[in-house]
């Protein structure tokens, strides 16, 4: 009797409990609730690449990035406005309009729909991280550019999200199932005891990622893997370096014919090029392409910023940059806002 009562109350906490987890994986509601209560650990505390990783020397308490203050501007240039089509780099959060010398700030813009206000002088930037920039080349090359223009996406829809589709993804469910059970004080602890053994062992890191002692990071594995576009290690051949800047050059004019006073692209270099784990293999050539006289459009080059040795400015255990490395580049742009605003 008191083996069956046993055996009831265990299978009544196991379904509980399933039917618990399905519930936070299909809701996103839920899901929220619980990361917010506490209950369960967000992993992205430590970065977005520690969850492949679990290596207790690479954990990185990404808040406490927040001692450093963000630059703000001293002077601020009126009727100027700044348009900033962008990525997780520069999306707001990271960077508001507080830290821009404009009266009018706007990240996204959408060509199709709506003009930049010229009664004031328009500055857009186009920012691209380097993971994805040739593969973003390469797609929007096989569109027609003249009536489509997909990567141009204002913030609302660049996380647009309907979460009644999580009800029927597999692949969603499973991942907030794992992510339920797996993220919580005594989980996270095993994973990094076992991370440890297996590193330390074997010398195995995770399939998803590179770890380097060189500068103490951590790199997502695809971009030191050189047979990978996404790789500062890919080969570039001067017929791609040609269409690169002839798919620049018309981007350029075709923002111009819109109505911006200037238009600038910005390419954020990737974590690996600026730590270099690899001492005796050279990078490609990308950001030495993007100082061709050939091509037309401005480029805002913070390379040289992001490798000054003496300052880290990404994340040990995150494809990002911290707020020392978003300094480099709000520098760089608010000195470019306040030329611009003296030309006038």
């Amino acid at each position: 009797m008191i083996r069956r009562i046993f055996y009831i109350i265990l299978w009544s906490v196991l379904i509980f409990v399933s039917g618990a987890l399905y519930f936070g994986a299909v809701n996103e509601t839920f899901f929220n609730q619980l990361e917010s209560s506490g209950l369960v650990q967000d992993v992205y505390t430590y970065g977005d690449l520690y969850g492949h990783t679990a290596l207790r020397s690479f954990k990185e308490v990404m808040a406490k990035d927040s001692i450093v203050e963000k630059f703000k501007p001293t002077m601020y240039c009126k009727n100027q406005a700044l348009y900033l089509i962008g990525d997780s780099y520069t999306m707001p959060g990271r960077m508001d309009a507080e830290n821009f010398a404009v009266d009018f700030y706007q990240y996204g813009f959408d060509a199709r729909n709506s003009y930049p206000d010229t009664t004031k002088q328009c500055i857009l930037i186009i920012e691209k991280t380097e993971r994805y920039f040739r593969e973003w080349v390469r797609s929007e090359l096989k569109k027609d550019t003249r009536k489509k223009s997909a990567y141009i996406h204002s913030i609302e829809n660049f996380f647009t999200h309907n979460p009644n589709k999580d009800i029927f993804n597999t692949t969603k469910i499973n991942e907030r199932i794992e992510y339920l059970s797996c993220n919580n004080s005594i989980a996270l602890f095993l994973k990094e005891m076992k991370a440890s053994m297996l590193y330390y062992l074997f010398g195995y890191s995770g399939d998803e990622v590179y770890v380097s002692e060189r500068h103490h990071m951590v790199y997502l594995r695809e971009t030191v893997d050189s047979t990978s576009i996404r790789s500062p290690y890919h080969m570039l051949q001067n017929e791609e370096a040609d269409r690169l800047i002839l798919f620049l050059n018309h981007e350029y004019l075709r923002y111009k014919s819109l109505g911006f006073s200037e238009v600038y692209f910005s390419l954020i270099p990737e974590k690996a090029r600026v730590y270099q784990p690899f001492s005796n293999i050279k990078t490609n050539r990308l950001f030495d392409i993007l100082k061709s006289p050939n091509l037309n459009m401005p480029v805002i080059d913070i390379l040289p910023e992001l490798t000054n040795p003496g300052e880290k400015v990404f994340h040990t255990a995150d494809t990002h940059w911290n707020t020392t490395g978003i300094n480099c580049w709000l520098r760089k742009v608010n000195e470019i806002l306040i030329r611009e605003c003296n030309k006038r």
